[in-house]
C-alpha cells in the first residue's frame, strides 16, 4: 500500500520533521525511536508544540460564525515554499499544517464531540480534495438521461441526445447572469457610474469621445504589474470588456416610439437614469471571453408638456430603436441577442460555417469551451509567473478564482443546446435569402434521384422517421435545383417541387427545361411530361408497335367519303431527319476573307508544317492593323494558329487588344440579339432580310481533292454575308450602356432598367416634379419619394423579371407595373434600348446550344496532363508546358501538326456518327437514362469470377459510348508522341480520357444493333477455369434483364438528345488537349451530394426544425462552390453571406460607384420567389385527392421580415422551444401535419381500421377468394382508409392537447407502410409459434426466455479505489473505521439506523439512554443512499441528534458487530451551484434533482411527473427543514406522518 505523505513525517526534509510530527518516525501515537540523546520528557515537550501549532480560533461572533482553522505562523525561514511543479503529486513533501485527530480523545467513552467531529471531517475533505483518483465518479450524482430520451424526441425541438435545446438553453442564459454579490456586478456598477457622469455633465462616454463603442479593461501584463505595486490580487484579470451601445447619441433626429408620437424617446428617467439594473447588462458569448453589452431604456413620455406620449418603454437593443439608425450603425450592432444573453456575430458566422462542414454545435461548443478555460488557464499562469518574479509568497499571493465561480472569474461557456437553439432561430430569419439563392439557378437540364439512407438520421415522432427519403435535382452546373424531404416515395409527393422549379425558371429570366436524366425513366417518363411541358414538345413516342411497317389499304380498295360526325383517327409515319455536321474539324481545307478588294478564298491543305506557310499569309493573319471579323472570330483565329502552326497568331489572341470583333458580340451590343451565339441564318434574315447559312463542311470528300465550283460559290456567299451583316451593324446605334447626360434628361429615351447585371424592365424616361407620390401596400397607403439629381423617373412599359424586389419602393417590378407602372430608379441602373426587341436567344438558353464557343489559349492552360500518370514529371511547374518538355519543342510541334493533318485514324471508308444539332428535332422522348445505373443493373447479375466479366464490362461502356473522331485523334496522337499505347490507356486510364474525349450515345436505332451484336456474342460465352467450365456467362436472370435493355434502348431512354451539347469545355492541360466536363446521367447526385449528405447527417438525429437549417445552409455554400467552378474553372473565394453582396451592389449602383468584386449577374436575394426547399408544402392536387385541408401559401414580395422585422436589421434571437407538430404543420401548409402513424391513438385506430370490411377492394369480399398471409395488404383500398382516417382528424376535438392522444394526416403510402410492417410482425410471430416450428425452437426457447439472470461483478466507484490501495484517511483513532480498512469492505454489510430525536446540554456529552441495539426505534436506511453533507454547526445551537452505526463484519466464521453513538450537527445540503435556485415543484415534493431541474427557470419547465395541481404558488421551506423531515420519515411537504 503507498504511504500516504501527508501524514508521514518521514517523508520531510532532515531539519523539519521535529516541527510538524508528533513522533519520529510516524504519525501513530508513540511510534519511533526517541532522538538521539533526548529524554522521554523532552519528547513529550516537543509533541505537545507541535500539536500547539494548529488551533482553532473561536469567530468573532460565535453565534453566527463557524469555527475556522488558523495556521501557526511561520518559524523557520528555512522552510521551503516554492510552488509544487504542476504535474507532481498532490501529496507533496510540504508540511500539512493539519492537527491528527486522535483515539485517545474520546477518553474511551465512544463519543466524540463537535469540534471533533469537525476536525475529522476536515481532515476527510483534505484527503478527499488532495487524492489522485478525486475525479473518478462515485457512481451516486444523477445524470440527465432517460431510456424515454430517444423515443419522446419530438416533444420540442431537442437534439440528438432528446434534450430540448431551447429550455436549456433559457435556464443557461439566466444561470450565467452575474450575481448581485458577484464580481462582475461590481464592475458594472464602476462602469455605469463613469457613464452617468459624463452624462450629467452634458458630454459623450468617454468610449464614443475616442471614436469606440467599447470599454476595454487593461492587458493582462499591466494590470498585473500594476496590481503588484498597490496591493497584489487576480481581480483584474476577471474583468471583461463592455460594450456601450446609447443609440440615442448616433442620431441627430432623434429615436421615435410607434405610437405615432414624433417627439423623440428619452431616457428612461424612472429606471435608474435610464439604465437597466438586474441585470446591468447582457452577456454575450465570444471566445476566448466573453463580454457585456451595455445599453440604457428609453421611454415614450407621458409627462411631457406639449405633444405628450404613450409612456411605452423601449430597450436601446430593440429592432424597432436599431431600425431607425443609419445602415452603418446598425451594422456596428455587434450581437443576436437572446432572452436575457446574447452571441456574438463572428461566433453565429463560425457555427455556420463549421455545421456545413460536419462541424456542428456540439463541437463547436466543445472548441468555444476549450478556448475560453485555455484563456483562463493563461490568465492564471501570467498571475503566478507574476508573482514570482516580485518574490511574492503563499499569504502575498490570494488563490486565483476557479474558471466557474459565480462570485469572481464566472467562466459559462455556451451549450451545444444554446448553439443549437440560437442557430436555427438565427436560420428561421434568413431562410429566405437563402432559397431565393438556391432558387436563382437555372434548370435547362436536370437530374433528378431519391436517397433513402439519410431520412434516418433526421429524427422523427416518437422513435418513427418522419421521412420515407431526399428527392434532389441538380442542373446542367451540379448545382441543387430542388430538395425535398419526402413523406412517401411516390413521385406525386414532388409534384410541387417541380411546379416551383418551373415557375422559378420563368421569374428568373431562364428557359424551360429541356432534358431530364433519371434512374426509371420508363415509370417516370409521363410524370415528368405532365409536371414540365416543356419536356413533351417535339416529342413522338415510341411505342411497342412503332418500329412496324405502316398499315396499307388494300389494293384496290377505294375510299368512302362521309359526311356524318364520326370519330375519325389517322396513323402517322414520321421519320427522323438527321443533319450531319462535324463541330470541329482537325483539319484545315479553305480559309475566307472578305476585304475592300473583294473576295478570296484559299485552299491552305497543302500547308503541312508552319515552314510551308506563304508568308504574306502569315503577315495578314498576325497583323495588328487589320481588324478581324466574324462569328466565333475568337474560336476561327485559335483553330488556324494551331492547324498551320503560327505561334505568334495565338499569342496576338491572348493579349488584351487582339484586333479581333466577334459578329454576334457585335450584334448583341446593337441590340439585334440577345444571345451572342446565334446563327448566320438568324443575323441575315434579322438584318438583311436574306436567307443565308453556312455550308456543311465535307469531311468525307478526299483531303486532297480540289473545291468545286458550288462549294466555292457558297463559300463566297457566307464571307459576304457575314461583311454585310458587319456593315449593316455599324450603321446602328449602340444599345444596352449607360445614359450619357443629355440621354438622362431626355423625356421619352427608352431605357431598359438592370439590376446587377439583369435586365429587369423596359420603360421610358419621364419628366417630373422632383418626388412621386406612389402606393406602399394594397391598403391604400402613400410614400413620397424623392428624385434626386443621381435619380431618373420612368414608366415601365414591360416586365422582364416579374418578382425582383425594387430598393427604392420595397414591392417586387410586377406589383408597381400593376399599381401605377411609374417608379423612381437610379439613373445608373438604366440602359439604353431601340424600340425593337432583341432577337430572342434559342430556347435551350445563352451558351446551352453551343456551351463550347471557344478554346482557352496557352495562358490560361490547365495545369495537366493526359500522361500524367504514365510518366510523372515532377519537376514540370510551368502550366503553359507540356508534360515533356524538350529544346526542340517547336520542331516536334511542326512534326505532330503534320502528324496530326495526315493520319487521325479516320478512313474514307470509315462511317462517322453524327449528333444531330437541331433542337427542334423530334425525338421519342425528353427523359433519358443514366447510362452507368443502365450498365449496372446487368452486370450486377453476372460472376465477376467469370474470366470474361471485365473484358465484357469494358466492351459493354465500348458498345454505349462511341468516341468524338476529333479529339479521339488529338488524344492518340499525344500519347504515341510520348511513347505510349493507346489502347494500354484505354482500360488503364479511361477516367483521364474520358474527360479529354467526348462520347455520343448514338440515336436508338445504331445503339440497339451495337448492345445486341454484344450481348448475343457473350450470352453463351464458357470460362476457361476449370470452376466455371460449362456455364454460360449469361445466367437466366441475365438474359432477362438483357431483353429488358434492349427495350429500354429502342425505346429511346438511352440515346443523347439532339440539338444539346452534354460537355462543357473548362479548359486544356499541358499538352493542348481539351478537357471538358460531361453533364449526362444522375452520377453526380449520388456521389457529389447524397454521400456527402450521408456523411453531415450520419451522426444526428435532429430535429426537423435543426434538419432543415442544417440542409440548406449546406446547400447553399454547395451551390456556391460546385456551381462557381463549373460555370468558371476557378474556386470561389468569397463568403457566403449572399445577401450582403447583393446589398452592396443595390448601394453601389445607387451612388454610382464600382464595387470591390465583379457583381453577380443577378441579385438572387432581391427575386422574390415562393420556392422553399427542405420540407415543402403538400401539392395541392395530392391534398385534394386525400381530403386534406390546406393553408394559403406564402408569398412575399416586399423586404423579407422575422417576425414582423426587417430581416437586416434582426437583433434579437429567440431560444423558445418550438412546437414541432406546429413547425411541420405550417411548412407542408396543412390544416394538420402530414406524419407517418407513431401516437397510441393512431396505433389503436390503424388497428382496428385494418380490420374493417369497408376498406377491403370489391374483389376481396367476393366468395373464395383466397390471398397469401404475406401479401394480405393488397387487399386493403389505402385509398378510401386515408379519405376517411382524414376526415376525422379534422373532426376531432381541438381540446386534446396531448399529441399522443390525437391523429394526424395520412397518406396511403403512409398508411400501407404500417400496414405491411404490423404484418411482417404478425407474420414472424406466427412462424414461431407454428405447431411444427414450436416443437423444435422449444428447448433454445426454454433456455432464453427462462430465468437468465447473473450476478455481475460491482462497478468500480471512487471510494472502492480509496479503501483498496489508496488510504483516505488516518482511521488508526476511530476504530468502526479502522475495522472498515482493515478488512475487506466487500465482505461487510452496513446499515444505518436513524434514533429518536434526543437533546443533550453541551457538545461532547454522552448521549443518556443510547444503545447499539433494542430500546429505540430504530428505522433502517439503505447505505447506497447518497450522502448527505453537513455543515459546520453553530456554537449556540445544541446537538439534537444522534447517529448510530452499526456494523457486522464477517471474519473467518466469525462475527464481530460495534456500535458507536455520534452526536451529530444540524443536516444541510451544501450546493455549488451560482444561482442556488431550486424547481419549487421538486422543493415540495422533497425531489433529488429540484436542484438540477429545469423546473427551477419556472414550474411550466418541470419533467419530474410531479403532480404539479396541490403545489401551491409559493413554496417556502429551507434546505435544513427539508433534510430534518426526511430524516424523520416524510415523503413530501404536505405529507403528514400517522
Amino acid at each position: 500500500m503507498p504511504r500516504d505523505n501527508s501524514k508521514d513525517s518521514g517523508s520531510l526534509p532532515k531539519g523539519q520533521r521535529s516541527q510538524y510530527s508528533d513522533n519520529y518516525g510516524g504519525s501513530r501515537k508513540n511510534s519511533g525511536r526517541p532522538r538521539l540523546g533526548e529524554t522521554a520528557e523532552q519528547a513529550r515537550a516537543r509533541r505537545e508544540r507541535a500539536q500547539q501549532q494548529l488551533s482553532i480560533t473561536p469567530a468573532a461572533d460565535a453565534a453566527t460564525a463557524a469555527p475556522v482553522l488558523q495556521a501557526a505562523p511561520r518559524q523557520s525561514a528555512g522552510i521551503d515554499t516554492t510552488p509544487a511543479g504542476f504535474f507532481s503529486h498532490r501529496n507533496t513533501n510540504q508540511p500539512i499544517l493539519l492537527k491528527a485527530y486522535s483515539a485517545a480523545s474520546n477518553n474511551g467513552n465512544g463519543f466524540i464531540s463537535a469540534d471533533e467531529l469537525l476536525r475529522l471531517n476536515q481532515q476527510i475533505n483534505f484527503i478527499e480534495a488532495n487524492d489522485p483518483d478525486h475525479e473518478i465518479a462515485s457512481g451516486d450524482q444523477v445524470i440527465d438521461d432517460s431510456i424515454f430520451d430517444s423515443t419522446d424526441s419530438d416533444d420540442a425541438a431537442q437534439d440528438e441526445c432528446g434534450v430540448d435545446c431551447a429550455e436549456v438553453a433559457e435556464a443557461e442564459t439566466r444561470a450565467a447572469e452575474p450575481t448581485a454579490q458577484s464580481f462582475h456586478t461590481q464592475m458594472l456598477q464602476r462602469v455605469l457610474e463613469g457613464i452617468k457622469a459624463d452624462l450629467n455633465l452634458g458630454r459623450k462616454p468617454r468610449p464614443y469621445r475616442d471614436g469606440d463603442f467599447w470599454i476595454r479593461p487593461k492587458h493582462p501584463a499591466f494590470a498585473l504589474e500594476e496590481a503588484a505595486t498597490t496591493g497584489y490580487t487576480p481581480t483584474p484579470l476577471y474583468e471583461r470588456a463592455v460594450f456601450l451601445w446609447l443609440p440615442d447619441l448616433l442620431t441627430s433626429a432623434g429615436l421615435r416610439c410607434t405610437c405615432g408620437n414624433m417627439s423623440s424617446l428619452v431616457r428612461n428617467v424612472d429606471i435608474e437614469v435610464g439604465f437597466n439594473d438586474d441585470p446591468i447588462a447582457r452577456r454575450i458569448r465570444q471566445k476566448p471571453m466573453d463580454y457585456f453589452l451595455l445599453t440604457a431604456r428609453y421611454r415614450c413620455n407621458k409627462k411631457r408638456q406639449n405633444n405628450p406620449g404613450c409612456g411605452l418603454s423601449w430597450q436601446g437593443t430593440d429592432p424597432h430603436i436599431i431600425g431607425q439608425l443609419s445602415r452603418h450603425w446598425q451594422e456596428a450592432f455587434p450581437a443576436f441577442l437572446s432572452n436575457r444573453g446574447g452571441i456574438d456575430k463572428s461566433l453565429m458566422a463560425e457555427l455556420r460555417s463549421t455545421s456545413a462542414n460536419r462541424f456542428g454545435a456540439t463541437p463547436y461548443a466543445e472548441l468555444v469551451s476549450e478556448l475560453q478555460r485555455r484563456h483562463h488557464s493563461t490568465l492564471e499562469l501570467s498571475y503566478l509567473a507574476c508573482a514570482q518574479s516580485h518574490g511574492f509568497q503563499k499569504s502575498q499571493v490570494p488563490p486565483f478564482s476557479p474558471f466557474d465561480n459565480p462570485l469572481q472569474f464566472a467562466g459559462a461557456v455556451p451549450s451545444p443546446q444554446y448553439m443549437k437553439a440560437m442557430f436555427t432561430d438565427w436560420f428561421a430569419a434568413y431562410r429566405i435569402y437563402m432559397e431565393r439563392d438556391l432558387a436563382s439557378t437555372s434548370g435547362l437540364r436536370l437530374s433528378g434521384d431519391h436517397t433513402f439512407w439519410i431520412v434516418k438520421h433526421m429524427g422523427g415522432f416518437k422513435g418513427v422517421p418522419m421521412n420515407t427519403a431526399v428527392y434532389s435535382c441538380v442542373n446542367e452546373f451540379e448545382e441543387v435545383r430542388g430538395q425535398a424531404l419526402c413523406l412517401t416515395k411516390s413521385l406525386s409527393f414532388v409534384r410541387g417541387m417541380y411546379d416551383g422549379i418551373a415557375k422559378g425558371l420563368q421569374a428568373h429570366g431562364h428557359g424551360p427545361t429541356r432534358i431530364i436524366y433519371c434512374d426509371q425513366p420508363q415509370v417516370e417518363r409521363d410524370f415528368h411530361e405532365s409536371v414540365t411541358p416543356s419536356l413533351a414538345e417535339n416529342v413522338h413516342h415510341v411505342t411497342r408497335y412503332s418500329d412496324l411497317e405502316p398499315f396499307m389499304l388494300p389494293s384496290g380498295s377505294n375510299p368512302i367519303y362521309c359526311d356524318d360526325s364520326i370519330y375519325m383517327q389517322e396513323i402517322f409515319a414520321i421519320a427522323i431527319k438527321y443533319d450531319q455536321q462535324t463541330s470541329e474539324q482537325p483539319k484545315l481545307d479553305v480559309i475566307q476573307l472578305r476585304t475592300a478588294q473583294g473576295v478570296f478564298i484559299f485552299k491552305v491543305s497543302s500547308f503541312r508544317s508552319p515552314s510551308n506557310i506563304v508568308p504574306s499569309l502569315r503577315a495578314l493573319l498576325t497583323s495588328r492593323s487589320i481588324l478581324k471579323i466574324g462569328l466565333r472570330i475568337y474560336s476561327i483565329l485559335l483553330h488556324i494558329s494551331l492547324a498551320l502552326g503560327i505561334p505568334e497568331l495565338e499569342k496576338i489572341l491572348a493579349s488584351s487588344n487582339p484586333q479581333t470583333l466577334d459578329l454576334g458580340k457585335h450584334a448583341k451590343l446593337k441590340g439585334v440579339v440577345s444571345d451572342t451565339n446565334t446563327p448566320l441564318d438568324a443575323l441575315s434574315g434579322t438584318l438583311l432580310n436574306r436567307f443565308c447559312e453556312s455550308p456543311e463542311a465535307k469531311l468525307e470528300l478526299p483531303w486532297s481533292a480540289p473545291v468545286s465550283a458550288d462549294r466555292r460559290n457558297a463559300l463566297a456567299l457566307e464571307i459576304e454575308c457575314i461583311w454585310a451583316i458587319s456593315e449593316a451593324l455599324f450603321r446602328r446605334d449602340s444599345i444596352g450602356l449607360p445614359l450619357d447626360e443629355n440621354q438622362s434628361r431626355t423625356p421619352g429615351q427608352l431605357v431598359t432598367l438592370v439590376t446587377s447585371q439583369k435586365p429587369v424592365a423596359e420603360g421610358v424616361l419621364l419628366a417630373h416634379n422632383g418626388f412621386l407620390d406612389t402606393a406602399v401596400n394594397g391598403d391604400g397607403e402613400i410614400k413620397r419619394i424623392n428624385v434626386t439629381s443621381s435619380r431618373s423617373l420612368i414608366e415601365i412599359t414591360k416586365v422582364l423579371l416579374p418578382l425582383q424586389v425594387h430598393r427604392l419602393h420595397g414591392q417586387t417590378i410586377q406589383w408597381i407595373y400593376d399599381h401605377g407602372k411609374k417608379a423612381v430608379v437610379t439613373t445608373s441602373m438604366l440602359r439604353s434600348r431601340s424600340e425593337t426587341s432583341p432577337l430572342p436567344s434559342s430556347s435551350l438558353g445563352p451558351g446551352f446550344t453551343h456551351p463550347v464557343n471557344m478554346p482557352v489559349p496557352s495562358s490560361s492552360d490547365l495545369s495537366e496532363s493526359a500522361l500524367d500518370s504514365l510518366h510523372p514529371d515532377p519537376a514540370v511547374q510551368n502550366p503553359s508546358e507540356s508534360i515533356d518538355p524538350d529544346p526542340d519543342a517547336d520542331g516536334q510541334r511542326e512534326e505532330l501538326a503534320e502528324e496530326y493533318l495526315e493520319d487521325n485514324h479516320i478512313t474514307d471508308s470509315e462511317v462517322i456518327l453524327e449528333q444531330s444539332d437541331d433542337p427542334n428535332e423530334v425525338v421519342s422522348t425528353h427523359c433519358h437514362d443514366d447510362a452507368y445505373h443502365f450498365m449496372d443493373r446487368l452486370t450486377r447479375l453476372l460472376s465477376a469470377k467469370h474470366s470474361a466479366y471485365k473484358d465484357f464490362a469494358f466492351r459493354f461502356s465500348q458498345a454505349i459510348f462511341v468516341r468524338d473522331a476529333t479529339d479521339e485523334a488529338a488524344v492518340r496522337a499525344v500519347i504515341e508522341r510520348k511513347g505510349g499505347s493507346y489502347e494500354y490507356m484505354k482500360r488503364a486510364h479511361s477516367s483521364a480520357l474520358n474527360r479529354r474525349i467526348r462520347r455520343l450515345i448514338p440515336n436508338r436505332h445504331v445503339l440497339y444493333a451495337r448492345v445486341k451484336v454484344l450481348f448475343d456474342s457473350f450470352r453463351n460465352v464458357k470460362c476457361s477455369t476449370k470452376a466455371g467450365k460449362g456455364a454460360p456467362f449469361f445466367s437466366d436472370a441475365a438474359n432477362e434483364m438483357a431483353n429488358r435493355l434492349l427495350e429500354t434502348i429502342r425505346l429511346g431512354f438511352l440515346s443523347d438528345p439532339p440539338g444539346i451539347s452534354l460537355y462543357y469545355l473548362m479548359g486544356r492541360d499541358r499538352d493542348g488537349l481539351n478537357l471538358y466536363r460531361c453533364i449526362r446521367g444522375t452520377n453526380s447526385i449520388e456521389g457529389g451530394l447524397h454521400m456527402l449528405l450521408r456523411r453531415m447527417f450520419g451522426a444526428l438525429s435532429a430535429s426537423a426544425e435543426l434538419t432543415e437549417a442544417l440542409l440548406i445552409n449546406w446547400l447553399v455554400r454547395r451551390n456556391k462552390t460546385v456551381g462557381y467552378h463549373n460555370r468558371t474553372g476557378q474556386k470561389y473565394k468569397n463568403h457566403f453571406d449572399i445577401w450582403v453582396l447583393d446589398e452592396i451592389v443595390e448601394i453601389s449602383s445607387e451612388l454610382d460607384v464600382k464595387t470591390s468584386f465583379a457583381p453577380p449577374p443577378m441579385l438572387t436575394t432581391c427575386v422574390a420567389t415562393s420556392e422553399t426547399f427542405g420540407i415543402i408544402p403538400i401539392a395541392l392536387q395530392l391534398a385534394e385527392a386525400h381530403g386534406i385541408t390546406t393553408l394559403p401559401p406564402i408569398n412575399i414580395e416586399g423586404v423579407p421580415h422575422h417576425r414582423d422585422l426587417p430581416v437586416h436589421a434582426l437583433t434579437r434571437l429567440s431560444t423558445r422551444p418550438t412546437n414541432p407538430y406546429l413547425y411541420v404543420q405550417l411548412r407542408q401548409r396543412s390544416f394538420a401535419a402530414i406524419l407517418p402513424v407513431h401516437t397510441a391513438a393512431e396505433y389503436r385506430k390503424a388497428k382496428a381500421e385494418a380490420n374493417n370490411k369497408r376498406y377491403r377492394r370489391p374483389y376481396a369480399l367476393l366468395p373464395g377468394h383466397k390471398c397469401p398471409a404475406h401479401e394480405a395488404w393488397k387487399d386493403i383500398d389505402f385509398d378510401k382508409l386515408a379519405l376517411d382516417w382524414n376526415a376525422d382528424v379534422e373532426g376531432q376535438d381541438p381540446g386534446i392537447k396531448d399529441p399522443n392522444k390525437r391523429i394526424y394526416y395520412k397518406l396511403p403510402q403512409q398508411l400501407e407502410q404500417h400496414y405491411k410492417k404490423t404484418l411482417q410482425w404478425s407474420i414472424s410471430r406466427a412462424t414461431m409459434f407454428d405447431e411444427v416450428n414450436a416443437e423444435s425452437l422449444r428447448a433454445a426457447l426454454d433456455m432464453l426466455d427462462g430465468p437468465n439472470r447473473a450476478r455481475v461483478l460491482p462497478p468500480v466507484t471512487f471510494e472502492d479505489l480509496a479503501t483498496n490501495g489508496l488510504p483516505a484517511v488516518d482511521v488508526g483513532s476511530f476504530n468502526p473505521m479502522a475495522i472498515l480498512q482493515e478488512n475487506q469492505l466487500s465482505d461487510a454489510t452496513s446499515s444505518i439506523a436513524i434514533l429518536e430525536p434526543l437533546s443533550i446540554d453541551a457538545p461532547g456529552e454522552p448521549l443518556q439512554g443510547s444503545q447499539s441495539n433494542g430500546g429505540s426505534r430504530v428505522m433502517q436506511m439503505d447505505v447506497d443512499t447518497p450522502s448527505i453533507a453537513t455543515t459546520q454547526q453553530r456554537a449556540s445551537e445544541p446537538l439534537h441528534q444522534s447517529i448510530l452505526t452499526s456494523t457486522t463484519i464477517q471474519t473467518a466464521g466469525t462475527s464481530q458487530q460495534m456500535a458507536l453513538s455520534i452526536p451529530s450537527l444540524p443536516v444541510v445540503v451544501s450546493r455549488s451551484r451560482s444561482d442556488g435556485k431550486r424547481c419549487g415543484v421538486c422543493a415540495w415534493y422533497y425531489c433529488p434533482r429540484r436542484f438540477d431541474c429545469s423546473g427551477n427557470g419556472g414550474r411550466a419547465y418541470c419533467k419530474c411527473a410531479h403532480d404539479i395541481s396541490v403545489v401551491p404558488k409559493k413554496v417556502r421551506i429551507t434546505e435544513v427543514e427539508i433534510q430534518k423531515r426526511l430524516t424523520l420519515g416524510y415523503k413530501t411537504h404536505g405529507h403528514r406522518l400517522e
